[in-house]
């Protein structure tokens, strides 16, 4: 029983000859070609799932922002559009309560993130409600002085004869209104001039 020549001991991987293409498994051969474009992902089950976001703290800060640009409006035009304020307030008060329930949710872990920017909301709202009342005393308190002022106001006897019913009756109002200020300055203690 003699067998021939010893095996020769394994080299390892031999390098294919220059130019030929590379040595291919068996199985590698067999299995089918995949689509161009779809890469291969095993486990792969669609969309990524949702990132939870604080949706109550990006709606507050907008109300929040918005009801701050509303008294803005108010202040910047004294008061001309003053009716603003009926639209600004509810918004900064919406704003408030909206960034308080954010940053509740975060702190009791219902949302990943965003208490910061529920904060934000929920302060730039308080400021703004704060900054409301304080427009609305202050008004009602001018508008007191010069209602008290007007009332108070007697018109000379040369202005009582003027006929007030054509279309200086709102020039001569506002003269009117201007001497119960001047009037009101006197009264007060400071110089008309001052």
């Amino acid at each position: 029983m003699e067998s021939g020549p010893p095996p020769p001991p394994n080299a390892g991987p031999q390098s294919p000859a220059p130019g030929a293409p590379p040595p291919q498994e068996p199985d590698a051969q067999l299995a089918p070609a995949q689509p161009p474009g779809y890469p291969a992902h095993p486990g792969w089950s669609g969309a990524p799932p949702a990132k939870k976001e604080n949706v109550l703290g990006i709606i507050g800060l907008v109300c929040s922002i918005a009801g701050a640009l509303g008294l803005l409006a108010i202040v910047v035009t004294l008061g001309f559009f003053f009716f603003i304020g009926f639209i600004s307030l509810p918004l900064s008060i919406a704003g408030m309560i909206c960034g308080r329930i954010g940053v509740q949710k975060v702190d009791r872990g219902e949302l990943p993130g965003g208490r910061g920017m529920s904060q934000a909301a929920f302060i730039t709202g308080l400021v703004g409600v704060i900054l409301h009342v304080l427009a609305a005393i202050i008004v009602v308190v001018i508008l007191g002085l010069l209602l008290g002022a007007i009332d108070n106001f007697e018109i000379p006897d040369q202005e009582r004869r003027r006929n007030f019913d054509g279309p200086d009756f709102q020039s001569a109002l506002l003269v009117s209104a201007g001497l119960a200020l001047v009037r009101l300055g006197v009264r007060s203690g400071t110089p008309s001039g001052a």
